[in-house]
């Protein structure tokens, strides 16, 4: 359990969610309150506290007004950096989701410290369900995880050391990993190769098992990029700045993988992950190359820029030889995406109506929206190239996120479940819960959906 949360709830100081139509009836019930209400003008409205004291002034009672739709999801973390922090408090209000408020407080008290420490100190939550409280530490755990793994700059976190994690996390759910790179990766994986090889931090592919083998497999897949120059294809300066996070789609894996082995899902886990650096040098890949990859399809080079959906396509195909029933690759894929839907929402595709309806409804559930995207079989043709099978860069600039999607469909057999998520891994701004920085996206909604499939 996070140390931010106790089960220990002796002396902890109750908070009461209130909105402005329920002020009434609180003090009428709580009368007690009520001069201090009228004192501080305290009306319940969104994030506006009341902080209830003794006459020698240790605080007692605290008094929170809610906030409205989405942002209602993020109190807990608004509360966790307002209250003082030498107390423990609890949840005494009804009008308060627990499960939700608890994860939100634990996400409050995220800081990517390992290069500039932070002295601030965050008070705890007692949590009577332990249960509970163990489950969301999890959640909270994995959250964690991917955010500092996207946050790292790319000089610590190379496709060795994001394997290097990936063992730690493997280790600690006694899971088997296995890693492929050199001459293994060359001859087996040459799209992976291709990609990576012009770096001095050499590519590699990882592969995690876990779990009975009598269970469904899953298979997720997340695109690698520890750092992506666009090759030389090279991207603009302002373009190039966030590229460390490149590597999210690798760490959202492996952040709901973590999730799925702590709360022993019955599932059967295999977690590829495709690293490799896209760098400039002269062994680099060329624009008009043509590559063949573990599929045996041929692939025209029209943009190095183009390079996650061909790490993609090797790992998706190796995947699909351990025979899974589901498929599920996610990636920081395309700029279009981003246009499409925003830097807060997971653009998705799915070739299974039923998984993307429960996708979308578990989404607003879970405050972790998705929206589906179309897998629109005419756009297929801007894919189309005269020396190859198919082309990394589409002929037509609209539907960005869109071709990328269909160059991945063109390697996933067509009887197997397939989900792909493009996402942002990124918060542009600051607030409750959400620092600037990396971001988990999508992982709420895909853990309800491996339990709501699978439990």
């Amino acid at each position: 359990m996070i140390q931010c949360f106790t089960t220990k709830d002796s002396n902890a100081i109750p908070i009461y969610g209130l909105t402005e139509n329920s002020i009434k009836s609180f003090v009428s019930e709580f009368p007690e309150f009520s001069k201090w209400i009228d004192h501080s003008d305290f009306t319940a409205s969104p994030r506006s506290l009341c902080l209830i004291k003794k006459d020698d002034g240790s605080l007692t009672t605290v008094l929170y007004g809610c906030s409205d739709g989405f942002e209602s999801f993020w109190d807990g973390a608004f509360l966790v950096s307002s209250l003082p922090y030498k107390h423990t408090y609890t949840i005494q209000s009804n009008t308060i989701e627990h499960s939700n408020f608890y994860f939100s407080w634990g996400m409050g008290t995220y800081a990517f410290d390992r290069y500039k420490k932070s002295d601030k100190s965050f008070p705890q939550l007692a949590v009577a369900d332990e249960g509970l409280a163990e489950q969301v530490s999890s959640l909270v755990s994995s959250s964690f995880l991917i955010r500092n793994l996207i946050n790292t700059p790319a000089n610590d976190l190379t496709p060795e050391t994001l394997a290097a994690a990936a063992k730690d996390v493997a280790t600690k759910y006694k899971a088997q990993i296995n890693e492929i790179s050199g001459k293994d990766l060359e001859n087996g994986f040459p799209l992976i190769h291709a990609v990576g090889k012009a770096s001095e931090n050499k590519p590699r592919l990882v592969h995690l098992t876990w779990g009975d083998k009598q269970h469904p497999k899953i298979a997720l897949v997340g695109k690698g990029i520890t750092f992506d120059t666009g090759g030389l294809d090279i991207k603009p300066s302002p373009h190039m700045t966030l590229m460390k996070k490149d590597m999210g789609g690798s760490a959202h894996v492996l952040g709901l993988a973590n999730y799925i082995m702590a709360q022993n899902l019955p599932v059967h886990l295999d977690v590829y992950l495709p690293l490799a650096e896209n760098s400039i040098g002269s062994n680099a890949f060329r624009p008009g190359d043509v590559l063949k990859s573990r599929k045996g399809l041929t692939i025209e080079i029209g943009n190095t820029d183009a390079e996650g959906r061909l790490v993609l396509a090797d790992a998706m195909t190796y995947a699909q030889e351990h025979n899974p029933d589901l498929l599920i690759d996610m990636a920081t894929l395309t700029g279009s995406a981003r246009i499409a839907v925003g830097v807060d929402i997971s653009a998705m595709f799915g070739t299974d109506p039923e998984h993307c309806s429960l996708l979308t409804a578990l989404g607003e559930e879970t405050y972790d929206p998705v929206c589906q995207l179309p897998l629109w079989q005419p756009y297929a043709q801007d894919l189309n190239s005269s020396i190859a099978d198919l082309n990394n860069d589409a002929s037509s600039r609209y539907g960005g996120a869109i071709h990328a999607a269909l160059f991945l469909q063109k390697f996933v057999n067509k009887d197997l479940p397939w989900l792909h998520f493009d996402i942002m891994a990124w918060n542009n701004k600051s607030l409750a819960g959400r620092p600037v920085g990396g971001e988990a996206m999508g992982l709420r909604t895909l853990i309800r959906f491996v339990e709501d499939m699978y439990s």
